[in-house]
C-alpha cells in the first residue's frame, strides 16, 4: 500500500483482515499506522516516499496517495514488476477496482458501480 491516509489505512486493515502480509510506504506515518504496525508483525511500514522498484515481489498494490503523479508512478512500477494495481484516485493504470465493503458479524456486503 503506497500512501496511508484514511483510504490507505482502510486498505491496510482490509488486507490484514484477509490474512495478507502488508508493506506500507508512507513518508509521514500517522500514529494510527504506527500503532497498527506495532501491534501486528505482518504490517511493515517504510517511512519514505515511493521509489521505483518498490512493487517488486508484491502480488497486489494499492496506490492511495493524494498525488496523481505518484499514483501513476506506482501503477507503472506495478505493471513493470508484474503486480496488480488499484489506484484509489481512479486514474488510468488500475488493473482492478475494490468496491465498498460492509461487514457485520458473518454478513459481508460489497457494492460497486459501473
Amino acid at each position: 500500500v503506497v500512501g496511508a491516509g484514511a483510504v490507505g489505512l482502510r486498505k491496510v486493515r482490509g488486507l490484514r483482515g484477509a490474512g495478507a502480509h502488508v508493506t506500507v510506504i508512507e513518508p509521514s506515518p500517522s500514529a494510527s499506522l504506527r500503532d497498527l504496525a506495532a501491534a501486528d508483525r505482518d504490517v511493515a511500514v517504510v517511512a519514505r516516499p515511493f521509489a521505483a522498484g518498490d512493487t517488486a515481489g508484491a502480488l497486489l498494490v494499492y496506490a492511495c496517495t493524494a498525488a496523481g503523479d505518484v499514483n501513476e508512478a506506482v501503477a507503472a512500477d506495478a505493471a513493470r514488476t508484474g503486480a496488480l494495481c488499484c489506484r484509489a484516485d481512479r486514474g488510468r493504470g488500475s488493473d482492478f477496482m475494490a468496491g465498498a465493503v460492509l461487514r457485520r458479524g458473518e454478513v459481508c456486503v460489497a457494492v460497486s458501480t459501473s
